[in-house]
């Protein structure tokens, strides 16, 4: 994706001028509508042009994201949260220096949302950046180390995660429940 105006710049280096193959190793972006990434017949397509994968780092890859089962069918056909996993698998296994996560909770499992939040931890631990997109509150308080709260086109607040997370007087001025 290219900015409308602007630059995008990762560590230096201007985004919208490299090559896609490099760009997907700098930035990766998971869209809040899944589907609208996938172009290829199979799952198993899917990752075979996102990367040159042998057939079992597919597998591999398809066990952790838990869609082996489902490898040899159509993307569209899966149900939104297997999307969803499909999409993040797609993003994650470029190894991105920054990833941008529009609510990548949408249809997912409790066990889905606890695994992300073991990658998410992962990717920061390895010195990547993270950009979470959410009205997961619950996701935010056990994944960003950082937080800015929005609300129509302003902000709010922003500053540590946990402080803004737990702050009863806070949400109860702008009537949300606490994470």
């Amino acid at each position: 994706m290219k900015p409308q105006i602007g630059s995008i710049q990762v560590a230096g280096e201007q985004i919208s001028r490299l090559p896609a193959e490099q760009a997907v190793h700098r930035v990766g972006y998971l869209f809040q509508n899944a589907s609208k990434m996938f172009s290829e017949k199979t799952i198993r397509d899917e990752l075979r042009i996102t990367q040159q994968y042998s057939e079992d780092e597919i597998t591999t890859i398809l066990e952790d994201f838990g869609l082996l089962e489902f490898a040899d069918a159509s993307p569209w056909d899966l149900s939104s949260g297997k999307q969803q996993q499909l999409a993040l698998a797609i993003v994650m296994t470029s190894h991105p220096k920054v990833l941008i996560l529009d609510e990548p909770t949408s249809g997912q499992t409790r066990k889905d949302r606890e695994k992300l939040v073991e990658r998410i931890t992962t990717l920061q631990d390895q010195g990547g950046t993270v950009i979470l997109i959410t009205h997961d509150l619950e996701l935010a308080a056990n994944a960003a180390d950082q937080a800015l709260i929005l609300h129509n086109g302003g902000l709010l607040r922003s500053g540590a995660a946990k402080e803004i997370l737990s702050d009863h007087r806070f949400f109860d001025e702008i009537g949300l429940p606490l994470p």
